[in-house]
């Protein structure tokens, strides 16, 4: 809080971002947080859409994915800071009849390499086991679309 005579004035979310922001940029270790909960934050936020899409509730998600509601409410709630394993994603990801696909992209360049194994042709198979056909891949290395 700044004080101006006696007049104290708070600073606005934005502005504190913007000042974080700031430190992160001659910070990397506060720079990947910020980049670690911004992460967070989508995954979270795309587990809520796709609940909602599909009109279950927190309970109903949970008895899908052999969870608790309250862990659904924790994940769905990134401010929490709480960070997932891949486990519970890939659950829950099932849950929802999609499953979950890393891959690592190129922080100049944006291009992606994608594991061996989800390289196919073929569609996901819903659950957790990998697609072991030698189908024809896509082309690696190709920058991210918002498609």
């Amino acid at each position: 809080m700044q004080k101006f005579g006696t007049i104290a004035k708070e600073k606005t979310t934005e502005q504190l971002l913007e000042e974080a922001e700031r430190r992160a940029a001659n910070d990397p270790k506060l720079q990947l947080e910020f980049e670690t909960a911004e992460l967070l934050r989508q995954l979270s936020n795309m587990f809520y859409s796709l609940r909602k899409e599909q009109r279950l509730t927190q309970q109903e998600l949970a008895q899908r994915c052999f969870m608790t509601q309250p862990s659904i409410a924790v994940l769905e709630n990134p401010s929490l800071g709480r960070e997932p394993t891949f486990s519970t994603l890939a659950r829950m990801a099932s849950g929802l009849g999609k499953r979950v696909v890393i891959g690592l992209a190129d922080t100049q360049t944006g291009a992606v390499t994608w594991p061996e194994k989800t390289q196919t042709s073929q569609p996901f198979k819903k659950g957790l086991s990998f697609d072991l056909d030698e189908s024809p891949s896509p082309e690696r290395d190709e920058p991210l679309s918002n498609a």
